[in-house]
């Protein structure tokens, strides 16, 4: 009996391990040695709003962001302060996962979502890890507690930006070559107009 008891504490301990390996960060662009405001296209810092969506896309690379958290702007310019850590689904502390801030303007809540942003004004920033010169994700299990950084290695960036939609893209890729043979016919048109009233030497 006394093994089964072993072998049972050990399988609670594995559990216990499992369900503790997901790391902390602090979803904010400001912090100790961290400064990433987001600024208007003037430069000033973009003022707060409550129909403005942060979200921060996090995964084990660059290849593999996906959603995890949403916030606001707090202050001008930053978002995220004094508010608590967040877990990163599937990352254990210690890493340095990948990550990516994208922000819309909701246009009063009619805009949920990254993927229907139709035409409300929106931006994101480049995608980057966490910096590998500094704490990797927090651990709230550990003891003593190992705190969440903030986003460091996030660089600060500019909203508005433009960012057509696929849509627009391929529409303007589907008429540029009926647009390029009327632009063509046009002007071999003008020029046997021209030519028209020259006579042979």
């Amino acid at each position: 009996m006394p093994k089964y008891a072993i072998l049972l504490a050990l399988l609670l301990a594995l559990s216990g391990v499992t369900g503790q390996s997901q790391g902390t960060i602090l979803f904010q662009n400001s912090g100790p040695g961290l400064y990433a405001p987001v600024t208007d296209p003037q430069g000033n810092l973009v003022q707060p709003n409550p129909d403005y969506i942060v979200e921060l896309c996090a995964g084990p690379s660059l290849a593999a962001l996906v959603p995890v958290a949403r916030t606001t702007l707090t202050s001008p310019g930053f978002f995220g302060e004094g508010q608590a850590a967040i877990v990163i689904p599937g990352i254990a502390p210690g890493e340095h996962p990948a990550f990516q801030v994208r922000m819309w303007d909701s246009l009063g809540g009619t805009v949920t979502s990254w993927d229907h942003l139709r035409d409300a004004p929106a931006s994101v920033s480049g995608a980057f890890h966490l910096s590998f010169s500094g704490p990797g994700l927090g651990d709230p299990g550990a003891v003593p507690p190992i705190e969440a950084p903030p986003l460091y290695g996030m660089q600060g960036f500019t909203f508005p930006s433009v960012i057509p939609e696929p849509t627009a893209i391929w529409l303007l890729l589907s008429v540029s070559p009926w647009l390029w043979s009327g632009v063509v016919r046009r002007v071999a048109a003008g020029r046997h107009s021209d030519l028209a009233g020259v006579k042979p030497v």
